[in-house]
């Protein structure tokens, strides 16, 4: 299966306030400065999903882009998934 990306400008992301404006946010990972989150946001009638970085705490400065003047996006679609789950028994 290939993904369908698209690039999109810093420029873009910023008059947009990505990703500030950014939906359904999805914590990924921490680091020892930043944590890495994914979020949604619909352009011409397509959704697409970005990561980026945001501080770990209010003292650190973190670019969300990585210093990047390009960023990819990959288009997503919204679906309904069925999960399991173990839940303790009551008697």
């Amino acid at each position: 299966m290939t993904k369908v990306a698209r690039t999109f400008t810093r420029d873009f992301m910023e008059e947009n306030d990505y990703p500030y404006e950014l939906t359904d946010l999805q914590h990924i990972d921490d680091r020892r400065w930043y944590s890495v989150w994914t979020g949604v946001f619909e352009f011409e009638g397509k959704h697409y999903r970005v990561h980026y970085s945001s501080p770990a705490t209010e003292m650190q400065e973190e670019d969300p882009w990585n210093d990047e003047t390009e960023i990819v996006a990959y288009e997503v679609v919204k679906l309904p998934v069925v999960k399991y789950e173990w839940i303790e028994v009551d008697i």
